[in-house]
């Protein structure tokens, strides 16, 4: 049996124990398991749903080819009730977020090109990395798009897994997302 390995995370400031692995370590036992997280089928699922909902007149997609979290801050919010069910959520949103990610060629989209953050192609869209719960049921992502000077919007989206294919979470009754719009 392998050891457990700890990544650095922030858990309002308090230690975490080798003898538990929190669910926030959802993507190092992928990764345990051969699975990177940049690798991860069901990101690219979710990908796929929102690129076109995002910018709906859009036939080919230029998407950054690292992970953005995106310029807002976090403001998704669960009720105390819905607390326990998206927790996990959160905490893998927020550890797979700390670093920008490489993006695979794994998108399930007519057209699309990955482009360098140094490219100067509009519009572009960004995604950032998903964060999950422990069974791949839920997921948290941040999706934007930027189309000039003063043109451009981002939000996050929860999404559920029902019957295979992934929708925005119906379930989720917590505050409002906040988004950005020029």
């Amino acid at each position: 049996m392998r050891a457990p390995i700890l990544l650095p995370t922030i858990l309002l400031c308090s230690a975490v124990s080798t003898a538990i692995r929190p669910p926030a370590f959802a993507d190092q036992i992928k990764a345990d398991e051969g699975l990177k997280v940049e690798d991860d089928l069901d990101a690219y699922a979710i990908y796929s749903v929102l690129l076109p909902i995002e910018h709906p007149h859009v036939t080919a997609w230029n998407v950054k080819s690292q992970t953005e979290r995106g310029p807002l801050p976090m403001c998704v919010t669960p009720p105390t009730d819905q607390e326990q069910i998206y927790r996990s959520v959160f905490e893998q949103f927020t550890t797979r977020n700390q670093e920008k990610l490489s993006l695979k060629r794994s998108f399930d989209l007519p057209a699309y090109d990955l482009v360098s953050p140094k490219d100067k192609i509009l519009p572009v869209f960004e995604v950032s990395a998903v964060g999950f719960n422990n069974d791949h049921t839920r997921a948290l992502v941040y999706v934007g798009h930027q189309c000039g000077s003063l043109c451009g919007g981002g939000t996050y989206h929860l999404m559920a897994k029902m019957s295979g294919k992934w929708a925005r979470d119906s379930e989720f009754r917590g505050a409002p997302f906040c988004l950005w719009v020029s």
